[in-house]
């Protein structure tokens, strides 16, 4: 983590200490193709293997985490139609805190069912 602050690198640590337990550890993978193209090697992290299929749920896991006990019993809310709602929902049933969710008319089916199941 070189060219990074000391209070990133803290934060970036304890906010991994608060998430490890209910985050996947996802893997990266070397892209052999785009290599050949670009420098250096091409890696990506696969954040679609994550709980939620996206990156959004190690944000979201992290601040209810660090929620007081006075502002987890009173939940959270918030608005989204897509990966955002659906990793608030699931980092606040996984944490136990009650999370409001508000969707647009237009969310698909499947997404707002999700949403819902967290």
């Amino acid at each position: 983590m070189s060219g990074i602050s000391l209070d990133w690198k803290h934060r970036i640590l304890a906010a991994h200490e608060r998430i490890r337990s209910i985050v996947l550890e996802t893997p990266v993978v070397s892209s052999s193709q785009l290599s050949r193209h670009f420098s250096p090697l091409v890696k990506f992290k696969l954040e679609n293997q994550q709980r939620t299929g996206s990156f959004k749920f190690r944000g979201a896991a992290n601040s209810l985490s660090m929620l007081t006990a006075e502002q987890a019993r009173a939940g959270v809310l918030t608005s989204s139609t897509g990966n955002h709602g659906l990793a608030v929902a699931t980092a606040a049933r996984t944490l136990g805190v009650r999370a409001d969710v508000y969707v647009s008319p237009l969310v698909s089916p499947l997404k707002l069912e999700a949403i819902r199941n967290g």
